[in-house]
């Protein structure tokens, strides 16, 4: 019996760059001061000693056929306990910059907006 593949129904955000070539099907890229705005059809939240920990968010993209998911930061996440965006609410992720961390890592400064 043959082998059958299907190609991937959604497509990951990255920040700043393409991180594999061969991903570009799977990948939507939002480049330093670039915004990306979407409806939240569907939302996970993980938790961790009864704290929100990450947020998946699936948005419906102006544009874009598949439902494109965008993986909280550390920015993200203390703008979502903030704002508390839900299901079906209009939101905008704009990345603003990276920056150095304490740890001698990349962060990334992604702003939360949400349409009220």
């Amino acid at each position: 019996m043959p082998w059958i593949e299907e190609q991937s129904s959604v497509k990951f955000v990255n920040w700043g760059k393409l991180k594999n070539k061969d991903d570009k099907d799977m990948v939507l890229v939002v480049k330093e001061g670039e915004s990306l705005q979407g409806v939240i059809k569907k939302m996970t939240e993980d938790f961790m000693d009864n704290e929100v920990s990450q947020v998946k968010y699936h948005l419906k993209v102006k544009g874009v056929e598949e439902p494109v998911i965008v993986w909280s930061n550390a920015a993200i996440l203390r703008q979502h306990k903030v704002l508390k965006p839900q299901e079906g609410e209009e939101v905008r992720f704009t990345y603003v910059k990276d920056y150095p961390t304490k740890a001698g890592n990349k962060g990334r400064d992604v702003r939360l907006a949400v349409s009220r």
